[in-house]
């Protein structure tokens, strides 16, 4: 990874990005497992808070994009990445709430 991504907030937004997914993931088996109230409070508070900081970090990779353009590729790579949670994340609401 640090190979392809050159800049520190490109790989600490993929590193971030691929939590969520983990983290998020890791709850939905958890609710499919043992569907009770108590996960999906828990799922719902984990998907404000990351909604939260993967808008800053959007913002932010937004900005160093437009200030490094020269490498236009990494950011946007990195942007596509952060933002293939939303997909995801909208699935797993729409089978939680079925």
């Amino acid at each position: 990874m640090k190979t392809f991504f050159t800049y520190r907030l490109n790989r600490i937004a993929i590193r971030i990005a691929l939590a969520s997914f983990s983290i998020g993931t890791l709850l939905f088996l958890i609710h499919l497992a043992n569907p009770n109230s108590s996960i999906e409070i828990l799922g719902f508070s984990f998907i404000l808070s990351a909604i939260f900081i993967n808008v800053i970090l959007l913002l932010a990779l937004i900005i160093q994009g437009l200030i490094h353009h020269k490498d236009f590729e990494e950011h946007i790579s990195t942007i596509v990445l952060v933002l293939l949670n939303i997909p995801i994340t909208i699935l797993y609401i729409n089978f939680i709430t079925t």
